[in-house]
């Protein structure tokens, strides 16, 4: 359950930093875009996670050149995060149904495995730059944290605290 929680956590907060994000576009009269400041942007610990989502690194695959500015796939760090902990909590819902077989769950694991390791590759090299621009962005923290929680979980085969998909070979 931990596991489908942390997932729908991420979930939460990558579709309220796509809405930050995603606001202007939204709500175009210039009396909401002035009066708009997102829950994150907290001055008091010199929080600002509007400007952190507006950065160029925002949208990683058009900053590492994988597609183009404007292209269909040109889309917010947030839009991507949304389909990793999708994916995490279907990856969990399958495997906990029982009703898959041992190849499916294999390589459910596999792919949720791979997904995981990317998030939290992308998520290093963005605290990365965090630091280095002496930013603080809460929701960016608390994906980070989530990603870390999936891929520790995945990578030791514990999504509930216990051992999953022990797979019994028969004695020849």
């Amino acid at each position: 359950m931990q596991f489908l929680l942390v997932s729908l956590t991420g979930l939460c907060l990558s579709l309220y930093a796509l809405f930050v994000e995603l606001h202007d576009v939204l709500y175009p009269d210039q009396e909401s875009i002035d009066s708009f400041v997102p829950l994150c942007d907290i001055a008091a610990i010199k929080a600002s996670c509007s400007s952190v989502f507006s950065m160029e690194e925002g949208h990683m695959l058009r900053y590492f050149g994988i597609v183009p500015k404007g292209h269909i796939f040109d889309v917010p760090n947030a839009a991507l995060g949304v389909v990793f902990y999708t994916s995490m909590m279907l990856h969990y819902l399958l495997l906990s149904n029982g009703k898959q077989g041992e190849g499916g769950k294999r390589f459910s694991k596999t792919i949720a495995k791979v997904m995981s390791l990317g998030a939290s590759v992308a998520s290093l090299w963005l605290i990365t730059i965090l630091i280095s621009i002496k930013e603080f962005c809460i929701v960016c923290v608390g994906t980070h944290c989530c990603n870390a929680f999936i891929l520790y979980r995945l990578w030791t085969d514990r999504v509930e605290g216990k051992r999953y998909l022990k797979v019994k070979r028969k004695a020849n």
